[in-house]
């Protein structure tokens, strides 16, 4: 038998159960493309994510109460109701966690004489200026001893400071005091770039925002390509 009547035999056989084909022919194209859509959802999903935390720090990880995140506005973990201290400590004993800081923010009034501006106030662990990659320009960052004290110190950023005291005041404000929402505090460090201001986490809980939970956790990765394995941790 050559080829040319194997071929009609074949044919034949395909027009007389056609409806067995076609069935076949479907379930192998909805098969492939199910594998293709699969594929192409993991790639993009990953991209994603390595895209977000490469632009917020390649190594850094933030967990906020109702998911987790690599960077700004990537869910990428399970729902928690609210964040505390205790959360820090167990975040802490992860395998590829080497930081972990607490992180309570609020937009608040920093005045200086007669003079004021609005700066997002963060209460913070003294880890925060490493896991986060902050620069300082004069000073120094907040301390473990400031955070186990609970000081009224405070390290805030630049633009802060040209607002508050001029253009050529990061000679001199280092020692200065500001109040945030009418509580003196003492500038110990200036920031790089930034209209922030940083303060003990201790100090935004017990006295400056009366709030016990955090708003996030900041942890810094030791392997980043270990990002997936510890969000499932998370």
């Amino acid at each position: 038998m050559d080829f040319l009547e194997l071929l009609v035999l074949a044919v034949e056989a395909l027009r007389r159960n056609l409806g067995r084909t076609l069935l076949t022919m479907l379930g192998i194209i909805i098969g492939i493309a199910s594998v293709i859509t699969i594929i192409s959802l993991g790639s993009g999903s990953t991209e994603s994510i390595v895209g977000s935390i490469s632009s917020f720090g390649t190594n850094v990880l933030t967990v906020s109460p109702g998911k987790s995140e690599r960077g700004p506005g990537q869910q990428t973990g399970g729902a928690v109701t609210t964040l505390v201290s205790s959360d820090a400590e167990v975040l802490m004993n992860l395998d590829n966690i080497s930081g972990v800081s607490r992180v309570i923010s609020k937009s608040k009034t920093i005045t200086a004489d007669s003079e004021s501006t609005s700066a997002q106030i963060s209460g913070v662990d003294a880890s925060y200026v490493e896991i986060n990659n902050l620069t300082l320009v004069r000073g120094q960052f907040l301390t473990e001893s400031d955070v186990l004290g609970g000081t009224k110190d405070v390290v805030i950023g630049d633009e802060v400071v040209e607002e508050l005291f001029g253009e050529d005041a990061l000679d001199y404000v280092i020692g200065e005091t500001v109040r945030i929402d009418g509580r003196v505090f003492q500038i110990i460090g200036i920031t790089e770039e930034s209209s922030a201001a940083y303060i003990p986490i201790t100090t935004a809980q017990n006295f400056l925002f009366g709030q016990t939970s955090l708003d996030s956790i900041s942890l810094y990765l030791i392997d980043v390509d270990l990002v997936d394995d510890t969000i499932l941790d998370v």
